[in-house]
C-alpha cells in the first residue's frame, strides 16, 4: 500500500480518539416531549426548566399538572440510536383541505335567473365547490443523531424536534349573487414550531431546547424538551 495512503488511514482512525469520541460500540436513546402549558404557569416553569439543577423537578411538575388536567403532553417521540447513526420518529395526522374552488354545477343543468324580483340579492346565486385538495401533516416528529463521550457522562446530540399544529382559520369570500357577496369559505392556518439543538447534554437529564409563546390571546405556551440516555455495550451485548 502507498505510504501516504497508509498514513492518511492511520490518522483518520485516530480522529475520533483525538476528539474524545469512544471507539467502543454504544447505544443511545433520544426522547422528546412537547408540552402545552397555560400562560399563568408557563413563566415560573420556564425558569426551572432552564436551570440544570431544577429541570428534573420541573418535568415532574408537568406530569402532575397533566394528571390534574392543566398541562397537556402533545407528543413524546423516541428513537434508539447506535454508533452515530440517524434515527427518526413521528406521530402525525393528515389533514386534507380544499385549495381551489369552482362553481358547483349539475350535469345537464341550465343556469337560470329569477326575474321580476326587486331585491337584487334574490337573483341567481353561485355556489362554489372544492376542485382541488391539499394535505398537511399535523403532529410531532423527531430526527436525531448522537455520540457518547469517552467518560459516558455527556452526549453530543444533533436533533430536530418538529411540531405542526392547526392554528385556526381565515375566512375568504366564496359564494356570491348579482347583488354582492353572501357567503365565505374557511382556509386553515398552520403554525410550525422547530427546535434544532446541536449541543452536549448531560447523560439522562431532560433539557429545554425550545419555548414558544402564544401568537393570539388565550393560547397556551409550548415547551420542547429533549433527553439523551446512553451506555457502552459489553462484548456480549455488542454481538448481533
Amino acid at each position: 500500500m502507498n505510504r501516504w495512503r497508509l498514513t492518511i488511514l492511520l490518522l483518520w482512525g485516530l480522529v475520533p480518539t483525538l476528539l474524545g469520541a469512544p471507539l467502543r460500540p454504544f447505544r443511545i436513546t433520544v426522547e422528546g416531549q412537547v408540552w402545552s402549558v397555560p400562560m399563568e404557569m408557563a413563566l415560573p416553569l420556564l425558569a426551572q426548566l432552564r436551570d440544570p439543577e431544577a429541570s428534573e423537578g420541573a418535568v415532574q411538575a408537568l406530569w402532575q399538572r397533566q394528571h390534574e388536567g392543566v398541562a397537556q403532553l402533545l407528543g413524546q417521540p423516541r428513537v434508539l440510536l447506535s454508533d452515530s447513526k440517524v434515527g427518526a420518529s413521528e406521530s402525525i395526522t393528515e389533514l386534507r383541505y380544499p385549495t381551489d374552488w369552482d362553481p358547483f354545477t349539475i350535469p345537464g343543468m341550465i343556469p337560470q335567473r329569477i326575474v321580476g324580483v326587486r331585491n337584487p340579492y334574490h337573483y341567481g346565486s353561485t355556489v362554489l365547490a372544492p376542485s382541488s385538495m391539499a394535505s398537511r401533516n399535523l403532529g410531532v416528529a423527531l430526527e436525531a443523531s448522537a455520540r457518547l463521550s469517552a467518560d459516558a457522562r455527556t452526549i453530543e446530540v444533533e436533533a430536530a424536534l418538529k411540531q405542526t399544529i392547526l392554528d385556526g382559520s381565515d375566512q375568504f369570500p366564496a359564494g356570491h349573487t348579482l347583488g354582492g357577496v353572501i357567503a365565505s369559505r374557511a382556509a386553515p392556518r398552520f403554525r410550525r414550531l422547530l427546535s434544532s439543538p446541536f449541543a452536549r447534554v448531560p447523560n439522562g437529564q431532560w433539557t429545554l431546547v425550545g419555548s414558544f409563546f402564544p401568537t393570539q390571546p388565550g393560547q397556551p405556551a409550548i415547551f420542547h424538551l429533549l433527553r439523551a440516555t446512553g451506555h457502552f455495550l459489553t462484548d456480549q451485548n455488542a454481538k448481533p
